[in-house]
């Protein structure tokens, strides 16, 4: 069954209505809502958006479009959606073919010798005077990427495999915000920000960097959490350049995004838990050490210098200490525990809701 649309549109005022004039048939000299057919694979919505955009120029920046009813024509097998919108503010219109018209709201639409359609037009009118203009197409929930090392892969300090899916702080700041948003784990054992894991390179911060936020675009919200794996002695980093490889990491993140997705997410740059000085003693004893702990506890200050300093085509970056709000195991003096993912997830859903969306 072939899908159609046809679009009420309102001027800023609502005192006028926008039609075409028919310069071919159906309809030849009368007067008829814009729209157009419904292309195979498209939702009605979109159709809807893309038709009005094609024939007058507005696009959906200049209105918010509401669904408010359907016609089905069982004996043309067709059917037709009906869709109402008026503009934020006037607009130059752009004809595609038929000339464009405002016309007042107290004409006849019933009128067969003046509008198409079999007093449909009128009928609509109708509905939304007395019904009101439909509802908002639910939209897509707002995505939140989670890029971390095995902190937000869920490392369980206890039985050294992974917490389960519902005691991870991604999934249960999913479970927080509820189905408007999308939270996507991207966590790995042993990502450093930025230095090379020689057994295993893929381990390094950006590789696969772009392939993961190109794999889930549309991204509204990335959230880095990274820099633990840094302060292995193997690598003897400081805290400045874990920061520095950081504000790299958030800047080609950015250009990227952009020229992908053709806009700019929101950035938030978390700060990793502390490791406890006395990881020497642990399981992990051979790859972290006091001077480790030492320098975990210097990590917020620069990392929060970064996230202030960021500014990408109008873009910042918000910041959160982990430290501020969780505390690493003392099975292994650097994971967190099961209650200490739900404290994470929830000091990011507060500020989330606070204004970060």
């Amino acid at each position: 069954m072939q899908g159609y649309n046809c679009i009420i549109i309102y001027n800023a005022k609502a005192d006028k209505a926008l039609f075409c004039k028919r310069l071919s048939d159906p309809y030849e000299g009368k007067y008829n809502l814009v729209g157009g057919k419904i292309n195979p694979g498209e939702d009605g919505f979109t159709a809807a958006c893309r038709e009005l955009l094609e024939e007058t120029g507005i696009g959906e920046k200049d209105v918010e479009l509401t669904h408010m009813m359907d016609f089905k024509y069982y004996n043309q097998n067709c059917y037709v959606e009906v869709y109402v919108g008026k503009l934020a503010a006037d607009v130059n219109l752009i004809q595609e073919k038929h000339p464009l018209c405002w016309l007042d709201l107290d004409e006849d639409f019933f009128d067969q010798e003046r509008f198409a359609g079999e007093g449909n037009i009128g009928h609509m009118f109708e509905q939304v005077k007395q019904f009101g203009p439909g509802s908002a197409p639910k939209g897509e929930p707002y995505t939140i990427l989670c890029y971390g090392d095995s902190n937000t892969y869920g490392y369980n300090p206890m039985t050294q495999k992974r917490h389960g899916i519902n005691n991870r702080w991604p999934m249960v700041l999913q479970k927080l915000l509820g189905d408007e948003y999308r939270v996507i784990e991207e966590g790995c054992n042993g990502r450093t920000a930025y230095n090379i894991v020689e057994d295993n390179p893929w381990k390094t911060g950006d590789y696969g960097m772009k392939a993961i936020l190109n794999s889930h675009k549309p991204v509204d919200l990335l959230i880095f959490m990274l820099g633990s794996n840094d302060l292995k002695t193997l690598y003897d980093s400081s805290p400045r350049d874990i920061a520095d490889a950081m504000a790299g990491m958030l800047k080609e993140a950015a250009q990227f995004m952009l020229d992908q997705q053709e806009f700019v997410p929101e950035f938030l740059l978390i700060s990793p838990p502390l490791i406890d000085e006395r990881i020497g003693e642990t399981f992990f004893g051979d790859e972290f050490d006091s001077t480790s702990a030492e320098r975990s506890r210097q990590m917020a200050d620069v990392l929060k210098q970064v996230a202030e300093n960021f500014q990408f085509e109008g873009r910042g970056c918000h910041f959160l200490n982990a430290a501020e709000h969780v505390m690493p195991s003392s099975y292994d003096c650097l994971h967190l525990e099961q209650d200490q993912h739900l404290k994470l997830a929830k000091a990011i859903c507060d500020l989330i809701q606070s204004g970060l969306k």
